[in-house]
């Protein structure tokens, strides 16, 4: 979930806002302590993707870095209310486990998919973008340093930001989002409370870390 309307300015005042809701409406429970070893399950992502052993050192580091300053919480006894039907047993491997805060510059999506995206300029739309490589990942890259990291269009030559362009599937570029692991589809009355809350479009989208 991105809110991709926010600039950099209006960030963390809306995070403190959003995490101060999500536990006044007991969506969110207790904070969550650091993952300390994400290696072990993220190495079997990254060789899935195809990354050679440099590229898996890169990213392992990467994570680490972005699990030292992860943000948290265990769901609350009121989450099966934001989803459209009751999660699996605890016991299921695909039950609810947690939402985690992220914020800084960030693109959103499945890092499996090939994309399709239109060029905000020429309005034509590029095929075969991908997260794992080419001009899609290296614009996803510098966002972080960089909000207005452009995708250059094949088509018409011009560079627009990447938070400038839409993708099929979705994919979304924004300062802040929420994940939600492995949780049902969100109700549209939560989402809609959120938007009210956040002061902007509240967009959803499926990623696989």
């Amino acid at each position: 979930m991105a809110f991709v309307d926010l600039e950099d300015a209006a960030m963390l005042h809306t995070a403190k806002r959003v995490i101060r809701w999500m536990h006044d409406e007991r969506i969110r429970g207790d904070a969550l302590a650091p993952e300390e070893s994400p290696e072990a399950r993220l190495r079997p992502w990254f060789e899935a993707v195809g990354y050679d052993e440099a590229r898996i050192q890169l990213e392992l580091a990467k994570a680490r870095n972005r699990f030292k300053q992860r943000i948290a919480f265990a769901p609350g006894e009121r989450a099966t209310e934001a989803m459209t039907a009751s999660p699996e047993s605890p016991s299921h491997p695909h039950a609810s486990t947690g939402i985690e805060l992220v914020m800084g510059w960030n693109i959103h999506g499945d890092a499996r998919w090939g994309y399709a995206g239109h060029c905000p300029t020429c309005h034509r739309q590029v095929s075969n973008l991908h997260l794992r490589g080419g001009p899609l990942m290296l614009a996803a890259a510098k966002l972080e340093s960089d909000p207005r990291s452009p995708l250059v269009c094949v088509d018409c030559g011009a560079e627009s930001p990447l938070r400038s362009w839409s993708f099929d599937p979705t994919l979304l570029v924004s300062p802040l989002a929420l994940r939600f692991a492995n949780w049902r589809p969100l109700r549209t009355s939560f989402l809609e409370a959120l938007a009210t809350v956040v002061g902007g479009r509240v967009r959803t989208t499926s990623e696989v870390l």
